[in-house]
């Protein structure tokens, strides 16, 4: 089945090049059935997480953004395929951010204190024993597992996209974390995610109602956060970030608490090894034609726009 779903997938990009755009939906949704005999997702999982991490006791310690020498994680956070990678790969031009990359170092922290192994950034059972954890122990297991990574920075970024689920835990483990969330057009994000074939992640991605109620989900657990951490997490549109780069990461770094660099956003004179599925896109300079890119399949994506637009989302 996975050679299948490899082909699928492969096929669907030679057409899509091709602008045979019928043709290369058809690939993909026959992609998409034999990855999906390879997964066991179910929907109710992620409802009956995301309801318990609204409703979970999430008691942070204030404390104003600092960078004079404290260890300061900045998180970015959002659905897969929705820009993080390209948002990292401009702060990493900065003279004081360590660029860390995907880690899955703090939702391993987490299975630890709950001493329960899982699957992807958290799952219910990881939540529901956390009731009992003790965080500062957990912040500080963090930042010795990243501490290879920073070097003699003290400012470095987690690039985790799913870590959105863990800003809570993350809140009260690191006072001093900052969260920047980057948000795409919703159909551009949907579609980005139709279209990538994931190893483990994103088990959801692969059925247009299934893609669209997790969406829901993750936009309601942000206003959640957003209501719970008030000043610890920024919003930056996708768009924004193509179209005015520089005013959208000066707001970003004032946010954090630095200056601005120039250097920022001369993503193309970088040599550093990135290991997303974005790493094709982001080796050449920021660009925007990725912007809009779902209306050549706008007829195809009927269902996944329909469910948006009634939970509110379009």
């Amino acid at each position: 089945m996975n050679a299948r779903a490899f082909l699928g997938f492969a096929l669907h990009k030679e057409l899509d090049d091709l602008g045979e755009h019928e043709q290369a939906w058809s690939a993909l949704q026959n992609a998409w059935a034999a990855k999906r005999t390879t997964l066991q997702y179910r929907s109710a999982d992620t409802r009956a997480l995301f309801a318990h991490l609204r409703t979970a006791r999430v008691a942070p310690a204030h404390v104003e953004p600092r960078c004079d020498g404290v260890i300061t994680p900045i998180f970015i956070v959002g659905m897969h395929r929705s820009g993080t990678s390209l948002l990292e790969r401009m702060l990493s031009g900065h003279s004081r951010i360590a660029a860390a990359g995907e880690l899955y170092d703090f939702p391993a922290q987490l299975r630890l204190a709950s001493n329960h192994h899982g699957r992807g950034a958290l799952d219910l059972t990881v939540a529901t024993r956390l009731n009992y954890a003790d965080f500062a122990v957990i912040g500080e297991g963090y930042l010795q597992a990243t501490q290879w990574r920073r070097g003699a920075q003290s400012i470095f970024t987690d690039k985790l996209p799913s870590n959105f689920v863990n800003l809570g835990y993350i809140a009260m483990a690191l006072p001093h974390a900052r969260f920047l969330h980057v948000v795409r057009h919703p159909l551009d994000t949907g579609l980005s995610n139709l279209r990538e074939l994931f190893s483990d992640a994103c088990p959801y991605s692969y059925d247009q109602q299934e893609l669209g109620e997790y969406y829901d989900c993750y936009r309601k657990l942000m206003q959640h956060w957003h209501s719970v951490l008030p000043g610890r997490i920024h919003d930056i549109g996708y768009e924004a970030m193509v179209t005015a780069p520089d005013t959208t990461i000066d707001r970003a770094l004032q946010f954090i608490g630095l200056s601005s660099e120039q250097e920022c956003i001369r993503i193309e004179q970088r040599s550093a090894a990135v290991a997303t599925a974005s790493s094709g896109r982001i080796h050449g300079a920021i660009d925007q034609a990725s912007v809009g890119a779902w209306k050549r399949y706008a007829t195809q994506l009927q269902p996944l726009s329909s469910r948006l637009a009634a939970d509110g989302w379009l």
